[in-house]
């Protein structure tokens, strides 16, 4: 008798597990999210969008839960590039939860897979090198306004999260809203954030060869000079056991904001104890994320609106550590 577990996913169907007996005979075993309607989680899609200079970027956007556009208009938009950078989003049930957890709140979510990505071509991939803060944050721009255009997304409800690198894309965002992206965001929001590039730099890899592959590719424009530009409200969340993107990136922005540009509204929030991928994190540590993101997004982000719910953060905290 032959038995195969096989695995089905997609952006909006959180994965489930299958025993395929002889071919013929199908049974699950578990979904990584028992119980949960799928019908009540965002359709999701790939799209595709040109940067200013041409090139294509490949993307992921989820919508609302029965969202219509000629009903509903335009809706909120939350821009989450993926960390990495050398890494790419698909077409796969997202467990990070970040889309379905904004998704489910009404807002439009753009993953792209901006310059630099991996996977999907080498065109892409080499286009990203020693652009970090320059095309690769282009990128991210262009995915917004490309939104507008298709009168998705509202353009006076936008913003950008991410976490890892995608923490530095929320830097990049923050400080250059007050020059490259003027205008466009309402908020910022970066995740376990390497933020300084001379710092990066130093620091990358902890072998030789990823040093000498990916190291020199890691350059650009560089947030950690940029602080005084900083024109939206701007969150930081960083765990103190982080130890793939040092704290200390996140402790140096904040003490300089609050020395360059002390009037500007910003928040750095440690969690204790939270360590940096997501599979290592205890379930209060995500709920404290999850929160500190809703938070944020509902009270600080101009007039960007959300559902904010302290207990379906915890529920779907608790349902991503099972």
């Amino acid at each position: 008798m032959r038995k195969i577990i096989v695995a089905a996913t997609a952006p909006n169907v959180p994965t489930t597990y299958y025993l395929l007996k002889n071919e013929r005979q199908l049974i699950k075993i578990g979904s990584m999210l028992e119980g949960w309607d799928n019908r009540n989680l965002g359709p999701a899609e790939w799209v595709n969008y040109p940067a200013r200079d041409g090139l294509q970027i490949p993307s992921v956007l989820t919508l609302p839960p029965g969202y219509n556009k000629e009903r509903d208009g335009r809706i909120p938009l939350v821009v989450l590039p993926h960390g990495g950078p050398w890494a790419r989003d698909d077409m796969d049930f997202d467990g990070s939860y970040w889309p379905q957890m904004f998704a489910t709140r009404g807002f439009a979510v753009l993953q792209p897979n901006y310059r630099g990505s991996e996977g999907l071509g080498k065109v892409l991939w080499k286009a990203g090198d020693k652009e970090w803060g320059g095309k690769m944050q282009d990128d991210n721009d262009d995915g917004a306004r490309w939104l507008v255009e298709q009168g998705i997304a509202d353009p006076n409800r936008m913003m950008l999260y991410g976490y890892s690198y995608g923490g530095f894309a929320g830097a990049a965002a923050a400080t250059r809203s007050g020059g490259a992206s003027q205008g466009l965001w309402q908020c910022a929001i970066s995740g376990a954030p390497a933020i300084d590039l001379v710092r990066i730099s130093n620091d990358w890899g902890s072998s030789r060869i990823q040093r000498i592959v990916q190291g020199v590719t890691v350059a650009g424009w560089n947030p950690a000079d940029h602080y005084a530009d900083v024109k939206v409200p701007w969150l930081i969340v960083h765990g103190t056991y982080d130890h793939q993107a040092d704290i200390q990136h996140s402790r140096d922005a904040a003490a300089r904001m609050r020395s360059q540009n002390p009037s500007a509204m910003f928040k750095f929030i440690q969690i204790p104890r939270m360590s940096h991928t997501l599979t290592e994190m205890l379930p209060e540590h995500k709920q404290q994320l999850m929160a500190s993101i809703l938070d944020w997004t509902a009270n600080n982000c101009g007039n960007i609106s959300a559902t904010f719910d302290d207990a379906e953060a915890t529920s779907i905290a608790r349902r991503m550590n099972r």
